[in-house]
C-alpha cells in the first residue's frame, strides 16, 4: 500500500476532530456559565446542557479516532482488496462498517441534543416560575 494513502486517515480524523472541538467549546462555555446562575435549578439545567455537549465531544472524538486509526474506514476497500476479498463481499463489509459508524454518530448526536434540549427546557421553565420584574413607568 502506498504511503500517501495514509494521509486519508488523518483527513478523516481531522474532520471529526473539528466537529468534536465545536462540542468541546460549547461544553466549556456552558460549564463556566454555571458559576453565574442565581439558583440551583438553573445550575442543574446548565449541567444537563454541558453534559449534552460533552457527550457529543467524546463520541465524535473517539469515533473519529476509531474510524481513522483502528478500523481505517477511508482505506478499508483498498485493504480488503489487498487481502484478496471478492469485490461484492468487500462492498458488503464496507457498507456494514459505514452503517455501524453512522448509527453510532446519530445515536450520539440525538443523545447530545436531547440532553441540551432537556436542559434548555428546565432553564426556561425555571425562569417562567419566577415572577416577572416590575416595570417602572417611563421605560
Amino acid at each position: 500500500m502506498e504511503g500517501g494513502v495514509y494521509i486519508l486517515l488523518d483527513i478523516y480524523f481531522f474532520e471529526h476532530l473539528l466537529i468534536s472541538i465545536a462540542f468541546l467549546l460549547s461544553t466549556i462555555i456552558t460549564w463556566r456559565l454555571r458559576k453565574k446562575v442565581a439558583c440551583e435549578e438553573e445550575f442543574k439545567a446548565l449541567t444537563y446542557i454541558s453534559l449534552g455537549f460533552f457527550v457529543g465531544f467524546i463520541f465524535y472524538l473517539l469515533g473519529g479516532f476509531a474510524g481513522a486509526y483502528i478500523y481505517q474506514l477511508p482505506i478499508l476497500p483498498l485493504r480488503l482488496h489487498e487481502e484478496g476479498i471478492m469485490p461484492s463481499q468487500a462492498a458488503h463489509i464496507v457498507f456494514l462498517y459505514n452503517t455501524v459508524f453512522k448509527a453510532i454518530y446519530l445515536i450520539a448526536l440525538y443523545t447530545a441534543l436531547l440532553l441540551v434540549a432537556y436542559g434548555v427546557n428546565k432553564l426556561i421553565n425555571q425562569r417562567c416560575r419566577e415572577p416577572p420584574a416590575e416595570v417602572e413607568e417611563g421605560e
